[in-house]
């Protein structure tokens, strides 16, 4: 889900005609740093190694990774990680929304 979340956000930054949020720097701030440390340094030596991790396995979610990888091409992004479940509004408030979007 932390995959989809920053795909779809930087579909919806892609989308905007607003040149600010397409062309200039970009603020993603996350609690999976499977995310944070998958693009900003796992992903090289994963293209590197034909989509293999360190110990030769094909990469998890590999279209997804892929799909990040290309949104992330003419952007300049700063990755923030934040620790999930403390007390960080912004945080809170993606959690809250992702609750009440997730079907019981």
């Amino acid at each position: 889900m932390e995959l989809t979340a920053t795909i779809k956000a930087l579909e919806h930054c892609k989308k905007q005609k607003n040149k600010k949020i397409t062309s200039g720097q970009l603020k993603i701030y996350t609690d999976s740093n499977y995310v944070k440390d998958g693009i900003t340094t796992w992903v090289k030596n994963w293209e590197k190694n034909n989509w293999k991790t360190a110990d030769k396995k094909n990469v998890k979610n590999i279209d997804l990774w892929k799909k990040l990888k290309d949104l992330t091409k003419l952007k300049k992004i700063e990755w923030n990680w934040v620790k999930g479940h403390s007390n960080d509004p912004m945080n809170d408030l993606a959690d809250q929304l992702a609750k009440r979007s997730t079907p019981i």
